[in-house]
Formats: C-alpha cells, sequence, structure tokens
C-alpha cells in the first residue's frame, strides 16, 4: 500500500511540472497587485505633457524616462545593447508618446514622422520570465505603457486594469470622472465579473486574459496572445464587452 501511494504521489508531481512546461495556468497565488501598482505610481505624476513636448520638440532628460517601468515590471528586460525611448506625437487635436526601442549606440529619433515605417514593435525587444507572472507584466506593459503624457484627445486611451473585487468597489464607488455615478444595474452586474487574471502557458504561445474598464466600452475582457519564446510578437489581441457603458464625453 505504501508502494502505490508513493507511486501515485510521482504521478501526481509529474504532471504538475508537465503542466508548468506546457500548458500551465494562473492561480490566485501569483502577484498581480504589486507590478500594477508600481507602474500606476510611476504613472501617476505623467498626467501633463510638457510644453517643449506639445510644441514639437524633442523630449529632454528630465522627461519620463519609460525604462523605468523595469523598475515596476520585475519580471521584464529588455534585450541587452538596447533602451526603451519615445518620440512624441501632437497635432491640434492632442498629443500622446510613441514608444519604442533602440540600439544604445544608435541616436534618438528626433520625431514621429523620423520614425522608419519597418520599425519593429518596441515589446519586440523585451524579455519576459517564462512564467505566469511575467507573461502578465508584458500584458500589462502592452495595454498601459503608452499611457503617459496624454493629452486632449489622446485621453480616449483610458483603459484600467482591475485585478481584485475591491479595485471594481473603488471605481464604481468613484463614478466615470467625468462627475458622473454608474447606474445601478451597471454596478449590480460589475461586482458579479471576476477580475482574477488567467495567464496560459501553451507550448509556444502564451494567452493572458484580463478585466479592464474604459469609459468609451465599459467592463471589458482583453485578451492577447504572445509568442512563447523570445521575441514575444503579439500574435492574437481581443476585446469582449462584458458589461457596456459609455461615457457620452466627446473630446
Amino acid at each position: 500500500m505504501k508502494t502505490r501511494r508513493t507511486w501515485g504521489m510521482g504521478i501526481a508531481l509529474l504532471a504538475f511540472l508537465l503542466t508548468i512546461a506546457c500548458g500551465g495556468t494562473s492561480t490566485s497565488n501569483a502577484d498581480w497587485q504589486t507590478p500594477l501598482k508600481a507602474l500606476l505610481t510611476l504613472h501617476a505624476t505623467q498626467h501633463n505633457a510638457p510644453r517643449h513636448l506639445l510644441d514639437g520638440e524633442q523630449r529632454r532628460e528630465e522627461d519620463f524616462d519609460p525604462n523605468t517601468y523595469f523598475t515596476a515590471l520585475e519580471r521584464l528586460s529588455l534585450e541587452p545593447g538596447y533602451v526603451l525611448d519615445y518620440v512624441y506625437y501632437a497635432d491640434f487635436l492632442g498629443g500622446a508618446p510613441v514608444l519604442y526601442a533602440r540600439a544604445t549606440d544608435q541616436p534618438p529619433y528626433s520625431s514621429e514622422s523620423a520614425l522608419p515605417r519597418t520599425l519593429p514593435p518596441y515589446l519586440d525587444s523585451i524579455h519576459a520570465e517564462d512564467s505566469i507572472e511575467g507573461f502578465y507584466q508584458l500584458a500589462l506593459l502592452r495595454v498601459l505603457g503608452g499611457q503617459f503624457y496624454l493629452y486632449w484627445h489622446a485621453g480616449y486611451n483610458d483603459r484600467q486594469v482591475l485585478v481584485t473585487p475591491a479595485a471594481i468597489t473603488a471605481l464604481l464607488e468613484a463614478g466615470d470622472g467625468f462627475e458622473q455615478a454608474f447606474p445601478h444595474d451597471m454596478h449590480r452586474e460589475a461586482q458579479n465579473l471576476n477580475p482574477t487574471p488567467q495567464v496560459v502557458l501553451n507550448e509556444t504561445t502564451v494567452t493572458v486574459t484580463l478585466l479592464t474598464f474604459t469609459n468609451w466600452g465599459g467592463f471589458e475582457q482583453y485578451t492577447v496572445t504572445f509568442q512563447r519564446a523570445f521575441p514575444h510578437t503579439r500574435i492574437e489581441e481581443t476585446i469582449k464587452t462584458l458589461v457596456e457603458y459609455d461615457c457620452g464625453v466627446v473630446f
């Protein structure tokens, strides 16, 4: 009987290890909140775009440095010999950063119009730790990476990531930011949502599903699939409405 029980435990352990290697799925034990809070903290003081960027000038040394993202998202790292950089696109309708990765011995691009058409997405230069939390952090960067120095029409890029029931409750109680309370039926529906991120590690791909909110769509299920091996090319991205909401504000 003792031998049979030991054999059974061995089979269970082998199955667990195979799941980690080929098809792991997220659990509630993963740390979802710490990297998200750290990333939002970096953005907290970067709401107002500097005047020189709005005027079409190049970024300055004192402007926001996107390489600080790696202090918040510790399971991510840049390809050796590269840095994150950005140019600022601004016109009479708004302004927003355009992120890119460049070699350290390459001078920064002077403007958005100077970027080459074949420039790879900056995420292709970022290594994610081969783990549930590593690819969760890569998805966070995909959703939130460009949310600094947003001006006027660029404010439509307001997608939030919610990872706890408390975060849903806080958002509902705060209202939409335009002095409008959310409808009562929206409260009821949203509080039934499961905000726990889901990360599925397959043999060659990784799929991350997040609960997000935007004032121009509501609560949505955001799903992104990356190539598991580096470069973690984005293969597919979908958004599904769970609880609809539109603030009605037009910039």
